[in-house]
C-alpha cells in the first residue's frame, strides 16, 4: 500500500474523482443594472453580505481548464445587454475552486505552498480593497492557517483542515472536505471578466507545477537558491511579466517562506 503522502487526495477524503483538472466560479457583485442570470452553465444567487443591486454569479457545475473563457464570455454578454455597471466594492469578490482530488497529498501540499510563497505578491495584484480583507485573509494576517497546515501533515489526517475557522482565507482549504477542491478567495469584483480568466489560468499553472515539484520542503530550497525574484519569476512563467515587482516583495517572500517551513519538513515526502 502506498504511504500516506502517495494517496490521492480524493481516495483519502472519500471523495469520487470524476473531476480531474476542473474548476469551479463563483463572482460576487454589486452596482447598477445587475441582471438576473440563469443559464444552463450560470446560475443567480443572492448572498447577504451584498448591499444595493447585486446577485452572486455561480457556475452550475465544474468546467474543465480552459472552458473558463467561453463560461465567462456568455456571463459578459448578459451584463452588456442589460448595460450592467459593476463597481468595485469592497463587500464582493471572486472565489475559484480549483479540484484538488486527484492531486496526491505530497503534491496539494506543493500547491498550497507555492501559492503562499508568493502570496502577498499575488494579493497585491488583486486589488487594494482585498490587502487585509476580512474575507479572504492573507496567512500573514492569520498564521492560524499555518499552524492547522503543521498539524495535519504531523497527523497525517487532512480532515483537521475541515473547521470554519478556515474559511476565510485567501486559500480556504476548508473546501476540501466539501467539495474535494481549494477555494481560492482573493480576487476583487469589478466587472472586468477577463482579469477573472487571467486568475483562473494563473491557479491552474500553480496546480500543475505543484505536480512537478519535488516536495514543500524543495519549495523552500528553490527560494534560497533562486532569491526572491527568481523565485518568483520561476514559479509564475508567463503570468509573471503582468505582475508588477517591487522590493518590497523580497521581505514579503522571506516571510512567507518561514512560514511555509513550518510544516515543510514535518512529512515524510
Amino acid at each position: 500500500m502506498n504511504k500516506y503522502e502517495r494517496k490521492l487526495v480524493g481516495r483519502i477524503l472519500g471523495i469520487a474523482d470524476k473531476y480531474t483538472d476542473h474548476l469551479g466560479i463563483e463572482i460576487e457583485t454589486e452596482g447598477k443594472n445587475i441582471p438576473q442570470v440563469n443559464t444552463p452553465t450560470w446560475k443567480s444567487e443572492q448572498d447577504a453580505s451584498l448591499r444595493g443591486e447585486a446577485w452572486e454569479y455561480v457556475l452550475r457545475k465544474p468546467i474543465k481548464f480552459g472552458e473558463e473563457t467561453k463560461a465567462l464570455a456568455e456571463l459578459k454578454e448578459h451584463w452588456l445587454e442589460n448595460k450592467a455597471r459593476v463597481k468595485d466594492s469592497p463587500n464582493a469578490g471572486v472565489h475559484v475552486h480549483i479540484n484538488c482530488s486527484d492531486l496526491t497529498v505530497t503534491q496539494l501540499y506543493n500547491y498550497i505552498s507555492l501559492y503562499l510563497v508568493v502570496e502577498e505578491i499575488l494579493i497585491n495584484k488583486c486589488g487594494n480593497d482585498r490587502i487585509g480583507n476580512l474575507f479572504c485573509l492573507r496567512a500573514s494576517d492569520a498564521e492560524y492557517l499555518i499552524e492547522m497546515l503543521s498539524e495535519s501533515v504531523r497527523n497525517q489526517d487532512l480532515s483537521i483542515l475541515h473547521t470554519d475557522d478556515l474559511r476565510y482565507a485567501s486559500v480556504n482549504v476548508k473546501a476540501l472536505g466539501d467539495y474535494g477542491s481549494i477555494e481560492f478567495r482573493a480576487w476583487r469584483s469589478d466587472g472586468d471578466l477577463e482579469a477573472v480568466g487571467w486568475w483562473c489560468r494563473l491557479l491552474q499553472h500553480l496546480k500543475q507545477l505543484a505536480r512537478e515539484v519535488d516536495n514543500p520542503s524543495q519549495i523552500v530550497g528553490d527560494v534560497s537558491a533562486l532569491g526572491s525574484f527568481g523565485f518568483f519569476s520561476q514559479i509564475l512563467g508567463p503570468f509573471a511579466r503582468d505582475v508588477e515587482w517591487s522590493s518590497k516583495f523580497e521581505t514579503a517572500i522571506s516571510d512567507s517562506v518561514r512560514r511555509v517551513q513550518q510544516y515543510a519538513y514535518l512529512g515524510d515526502w
